[in-house]
């Protein structure tokens, strides 16, 4: 008689008496387990028109699935608009993997290996994933099982076909891109203040184009990007994003720096330099062809408006070296007549004050000049400006009156000189001499301001001699026992401004100047 173990039989040979042969325990047939099925679609937004649509292939596995009596659906997983060489981009394709490293899924059915993923790497990654966990994904178009014997040799090849053919398209892209950029047609995407109302005209939103509008004349006015976006948030306007967030400096930047909102449309600003992981990076220097269109759409703000903020980003890039806001462009050196810069004066209180361009190491000025060296201090013409502003008689200039109020409203509101106040009303400020400054008005009017500097270091050439046995700097006297400290600091001021590295700017750019602080040598 056959012993019996757990789930086994022992009995004897029937060649040999010593010998027993154990076998499996036969048990009832159960009834068959059914195959728990999903499915994976995707449609692709470079290639939608070339494949069915995503209902046509839900609605497809739908009914196939359904066929078969021992199949059960777990679930349709659809990826809309997605591209397939990134998988880890995909929402509902993660979904699908973790369903199935969970227990829930044992065949995955998809329509080909280009629609499950068109990076090689991907495809032999998650299908290998898979098959370890005993799930198969089977293709249809390809004929191929992965849990067959077989199938990785082919799904190998197929893969790298699929990844090959996905490189194409995107190279077919970009060269269609291109001739659409060479034809002056720019691609469309989502931009705050725009709407598409034609296949390649863009239209207004006036309710969004509004707050651009107050965003460029609040910094014209001297507001920072962070004082924007704080005024912004406090009068509750919603931010630029979909969702409407609250605003920050970024945006606020992008905003300002779009050549778009004047009407005009730079392409080829970023580049793609893989196709598989869909990295962009900024085309500096022209790196890929550029393409520059003027007036293409209509302006949110003027010219002028565009190109004023520009400048002022320019004079305020602490990149570019010493901030040449807000002077650069209407002072004038009183000996040569050049344009004065902007640089810190090596002091305990590190002052910005302004100096000819021909002085330094390298010069603004194509030759060096032969002023002598001097330095005014910023305070003083701030100062001077402001009360020639405030002695303008309304009679003389009452075309301009409505300006020269605006200005003396904007001064008051935040106590400072701002560039655009110059803009409006001077044409020139020099000096005639350094107690008076000479301001010339856009209005063929001069103003004289006298100039009071408060100590003798303060003065533009702090020259000391003596009179009548007393030390005086510009009829500033100096106290006997401050004489030897005034003239140290006031060698030191000149030593600055002698070490100044002033970089010649090419035509038509601002000026740069680097930091006059030596750093110390590694």
């Amino acid at each position: 008689m056959p012993e019996k173990a757990a789930g086994k039989t022992s009995e004897k040979s029937k060649l040999s008496t010593d010998l027993s042969v154990i076998k499996k325990c036969q048990q009832k047939k159960s009834k068959k387990k059914k195959l728990r099925i999903a499915a994976y679609c995707r449609v692709s937004k470079d290639i939608e028109l070339q494949q069915s649509s995503l209902n046509t292939q839900m609605v497809s596995y739908q009914k196939l699935i359904e066929e078969h009596p021992d199949w059960n659906l777990v679930d349709i997983y659809a990826d809309q608009g997605l591209t397939g060489t990134n998988a880890s981009k995909r929402v509902e394709f993660q979904r699908m993997i973790d369903d199935a490293k969970d227990g829930k899924i044992d065949l995955i059915l998809a329509k080909s290996i280009s629609r499950f993923a068109r990076n090689t790497l991907d495809t032999l990654k998650y299908t290998r994933e898979l098959k370890d966990i005993g799930v198969g994904v089977y293709f249809e178009k390809e004929k191929i099982n992965t849990l067959a014997a077989t199938s990785e040799m082919l799904l190998t090849v197929y893969a790298a076909f699929a990844q090959e053919e996905s490189h194409s398209i995107s190279e077919n892209m970009k060269k269609g891109m291109r001739q659409r950029f060479k034809l002056g047609i720019p691609k469309w995407s989502l931009l705050y203040g725009f709407e598409r109302v034609g296949k390649d005209e863009w239209g207004i939103v006036e309710k969004e184009a509004e707050i651009i509008r107050e965003i460029f004349e609040l910094y014209i006015c001297g507001n920072s990007f962070v004082e924007i976006a704080n005024y912004l948030n406090e009068k509750g306007v919603p931010g630029p994003s979909k969702n409407g967030n609250a605003w920050h400096v970024n945006p606020v930047g992008e905003i300002l720096k779009n050549e778009k909102y004047m009407g005009d449309c730079l392409m080829q600003k970023t580049y793609t330099v893989d196709h598989l992981t869909h990295r962009k990076v900024p085309n500096k220097d022209a790196a890929v062809e550029q393409y520059y269109k003027k007036n293409h759409h209509p302006a949110i703000v003027n010219r002028e408006t565009y190109e004023t903020v520009q400048k002022i980003m320019v004079m305020k890039d602490r990149n570019r070296g010493f901030i040449q806001y807000p002077y650069y462009g209407f002072l004038c050196c009183p000996y040569c007549g050049k344009q004065m810069v902007k640089c810190r004066l090596n002091t305990r209180k590190t002052e910005s004050a302004w100096i000819c361009g021909g002085q330094g190491d390298k010069i603004f000025w194509h030759e060096r000049t032969d002023c002598p060296i001097y330095w005014v201090k910023e305070k003083y013409i701030t100062e001077a400006l402001r009360q020639a502003i405030e002695e303008l008689d309304p009679e003389d200039i009452r075309d301009k009156m409505e300006e020269i109020l605006w200005v003396q409203r904007e001064i008051e509101k935040r106590d400072n000189v701002e560039y655009v106040h110059l803009l409006k009303l001077v044409e020139k400020i020099t000096f005639s001499d350094w107690n008076t400054l000479e301001i010339t008005w856009k209005f063929e009017q001069k103003a004289e301001i006298l100039i009071s500097y408060a100590l003798p270091s303060d003065y533009p050439q702090p020259e000391a001699e003596q009179v009548d046995g007393e030390w005086r700097i510009g009829n500033i006297p100096i106290l006997k026992c401050g004489v030897k400290s005034a003239l140290a600091a006031m060698e030191k001021q000149k030593e600055c401004v002698r070490n100044m590295k002033i970089i010649p700017p090419e035509e038509g750019e601002m000026v740069q100047i680097p930091s006059v602080r030596k750093t110390k040598e590694k």
